[in-house]
């Protein structure tokens, strides 16, 4: 029996530039916090915002929740009303820098990053820097439909792509922020690369590098697109396992890139579709390629990057849940597994311990809005992992990790600019090997 995880590129870049630990908030506003604790950031900004005398610590919620709903402007907005001498100021800092560089004001984060002694990083200085000077461009034109690749599809998606013009594979992650790809991969597509530091990613921590690229996904194209640039042994044993089956591994592409488009993943029928965020003549003929729109859920964006949205785990009430498709965890016995979770959470939705080389298996089903799955599996992580390795959320209680191992029966499509996830009629459920 064979098991194998795959799981690159959650950056924890944010943990290690904003380590400020959180202090205990006010009782008026304690529903507002808890509202932000569960993920549901539209409640935790209208209660914060309704509080009588929540005053610094009521805009600090709504900053926060802004953010994560991506009205940048609104959160550097209510941001420039909170009193310098706030006691939990530094709290905000990373959604601030983040908005910042999301409301496309790259020259503003580095100011407001060394206005607040923050930005300790020198990847991310470095990062910052490039982007100023070579912003990154899109160039699409209409709907655009990418078959996947074979293979190692079935387990992460892949379609034909060109970095710097070189013919490659992108598999699809929504764990991951822009391109990831390895040093010996760097090389070859000449991607120069500097500012190592290390980071979490494949659960573990290690170097990861820096760079830029030009990527073509069929008639969508980014220019000076960053690249994570990681240890070569990062994806070992995918790249055999993706060789064994017939395929490319190829690069790693993640949120940052879909955000640029309406991006829908079609496993039932095996295709990405991307097309302009701005053109609706494009968005009519993308969503008329697609099954019914069955249901939608809002998400928000935590960091740069990272998909936080609400579901059910058996039937208890909404806990977040990181929406992370990047997660190839098998075996040749359970096929894939659905989530990843800690130990202890794990046994709070009352899955016994795994046997060794084998998955958890949930007692429960796993619902995302209109979309519910049961007799699934999880990968397990110890509590430590969990804990370190992926962080506090920024104070979000995030519960597990949905893959695509659960997302694969539906063709889901990411709405950038309402943010909304949108699931269309459920395919053929198939049998994996």
């Amino acid at each position: 029996m064979r098991r194998t995880l795959l799981k690159v590129s959650l950056a924890t870049v944010a943990a290690a530039l904003f380590p400020e630990a959180r202090a205990q908030g006010s009782a008026e506003l304690a529903d507002a916090w808890s509202a932000w604790a569960n993920g549901d950031f539209a409640r935790a900004r209208i209660l914060a915002s309704e509080a009588p005398h929540g005053g610094d610590e009521a805009r600090h919620i709504q900053v926060l929740a802004a953010a994560a709903q991506g009205d940048h402007a609104g959160a550097m907005a209510i941001y420039a009303g909170v009193s310098s001498g706030y006691r939990r100021f530094a709290e905000m800092d990373e959604a601030v820098f983040w908005a910042y560089v999301w409301s496309g004001d790259i020259s503003g984060a580095q100011s407001y990053a060394r206005r607040r002694r923050s930005l300790r990083g020198p990847a991310t200085r470095g990062r910052l820097r490039t982007a100023e000077v070579h912003p990154n461009i899109v160039e699409v034109s209409g709907a655009i439909e990418l078959p996947f690749t074979g293979g190692f599809s079935q387990y992460m998606p892949g379609v034909a792509a060109r970095v710097n013009g070189l013919a490659t594979v992108a598999r699809i992650d929504t764990g991951g922020s822009f391109i990831h790809m390895s040093r010996s991969q760097a090389r070859d597509f000449g991607v120069p690369f500097s500012g190592c530091e290390r980071e979490f990613a494949a659960l573990i921590t290690a170097p990861v590098c820096h760079g830029r690229a030009d990527l073509e996904l069929g008639g969508a194209r980014l220019r000076n697109a960053p690249v994570a640039v990681h240890p070569d042994n990062a994806f070992a044993s995918p790249v055999a396992i993706a060789a064994e089956l017939g395929g490319e591994f190829g690069v790693v592409i993640g949120t940052n890139v879909f955000r640029q488009f309406l991006t829908t993943v079609d496993a039932p029928s095996g295709r990405l579709l991307l097309s302009a965020r701005t053109d609706a003549h494009a968005r009519a003929d993308h969503l008329a390629r697609l099954p019914d729109v069955i249901g939608e859920i809002p998400f928000g964006i935590l960091s740069d990057h990272l998909i936080i949205a609400r579901g059910c785990i058996g039937a208890g009430s909404e806990v977040p849940l990181f929406i992370d498709s990047g997660l190839a965890a098998f075996t040749t016995e359970q096929g894939q597994a659905a989530l990843l979770a800690s130990q202890s959470t794990l046994r709070r939705w009352g899955a016994t311990a795994p046997a060794d080389g084998r998955f958890a298996e949930l007692p429960v089903s796993v619902r995302l809005g209109p979309v519910e799955a049961s007799g699934l599996t999880a990968f397990e992580v110890s509590d430590t992992v969990w804990r370190n390795g992926f962080g506090d959320w920024n104070g979000v209680n995030v519960e597990a990790l949905i893959s695509h191992g659960f997302l694969k029966h539906w063709a889901w499509t990411l709405d950038f600019d309402r943010q909304r996830l949108l699931f269309h009629a459920r395919g053929v459920h198939e049998s994996e090997p």
